[in-house]
């Protein structure tokens, strides 16, 4: 199943904003026989300038914490950030892998994976407007 986040940035009454549009998928029980459905909720959060600009700041300092991890064998580390009530970063690491290409945006508790360097730049580009 492919997932998306969709970022829409606004400015109105001089007031800026972030809405975060967060598909999610359920497979139901099956009703008969090679019943394939599927149902997909695309849900909304909204963050003020503020929040959009925290994760901005906060993301380089769990990406130095990140970088500094050695996790042993199978393990994995976690460094998150609490943006609001419904949304929160993380960057995750293993022994395997660098923890820095992607970042984990949770969305009402559901995991999101999205390249670094493309979020960072696109909030960025928001904030500027």
């Amino acid at each position: 199943m492919a997932r998306y986040i969709e970022l829409t940035g606004y400015k109105f009454n001089s007031e800026k904003g972030l809405v975060i549009g967060a598909d999610r998928s359920y497979v139901p029980r099956a009703k008969y026989k090679g019943d394939v459905s599927e149902f997909t909720n695309v849900e909304y959060i909204h963050l003020n300038i503020e929040q959009t600009k925290s994760i901005l700041f906060n993301y380089a300092l769990l990406l130095e914490k990140i970088k500094k991890e050695k996790p042993r064998m199978n393990e994995e580390v976690y460094h998150d950030f609490t943006v609001s009530n419904h949304c929160f970063i993380s960057f995750r690491k293993t022994n395997a892998g660098s923890g820095s290409e992607y970042i984990y945006i949770w969305i009402n508790g559901e995991k999101y994976q999205l390249r670094t360097a493309v979020f960072i730049n696109r909030l960025k580009k928001f904030v500027e407007y």
